[in-house]
């Protein structure tokens, strides 16, 4: 369960570090975020997770813009 924790951190900080201050992984909505949000919208299912994700405030807003273009 550790290591599971110190591997989706590491995938979420990356996500963060990506979007820095921008609000897509690129410099407009594309496939890479569709798949990077589908990663993440997986760990919503995990409380654990779950709770580890909204440590990432800019990540969390990220997956709702996703969410909102994608509607």
């Amino acid at each position: 369960e550790e290591q599971l924790l110190i591997d989706c951190r590491r995938h979420i900080e990356a996500v963060n570090d990506l979007l820095g201050q921008g609000e897509w992984l690129l410099d407009r909505l594309t496939l890479a975020d569709l798949s990077v949000y589908g990663m993440l919208q997986a760990f919503k299912d995990a409380e654990l997770l779950l709770t580890l994700l909204q440590e990432y405030p800019g990540v969390v807003t990220w997956m709702e813009r996703v969410e909102a273009a994608t509607d």
